[in-house]
């Protein structure tokens, strides 16, 4: 029989409960974020109890479902990359795309391009 009311063990594994349906997602809604891992909740709340310890192999937690969900999170309307590249434009093959991504980022070989600058003019025309 499982034990329904000591879940820690599956909590700190990132595992769901004993209780409820195995299918359920194990993401909770926090107020700032919108869907969050609870692996990622549990290394935020650590980040805030102490401020100087320094994390490692973090890396592992950036999956193909944490990258959905970050695009999905995006202004659809925001105006293109550097690269040109719309949120239309990158949806319409959003899994494949996602998938190269990920394999890019956990291999090494994602490089992004720097970030264009755009000089904007004060009402008294300096920059």
């Amino acid at each position: 029989m499982n034990k329904t009311e000591n879940h820690v063990a599956e909590l700190m594994e990132g595992r769901l409960p004993t209780k409820g349906n195995s299918q359920q997602c194990a993401r909770i809604r926090t107020q700032s974020r919108g869907n969050t891992t609870l692996r990622l909740l549990a290394v935020r709340k650590a980040a805030k109890r102490d401020r100087k310890q320094q994390f490692t192999h973090l890396f592992h937690h950036i999956s193909e479902e944490l990258l959905y969900q970050s695009f999905q999170q995006l202004k659809r309307q925001s105006a293109p990359g550097r690269d040109g590249i719309t949120w239309e434009n990158y949806a319409e093959n959003l899994q494949n795309n996602l998938h190269a991504l990920h394999g890019k980022l956990h291999r090494g070989q994602y490089r992004p391009q720097p970030a264009r600058r755009v000089m904007i003019l004060k009402e008294d025309g300096t920059e």
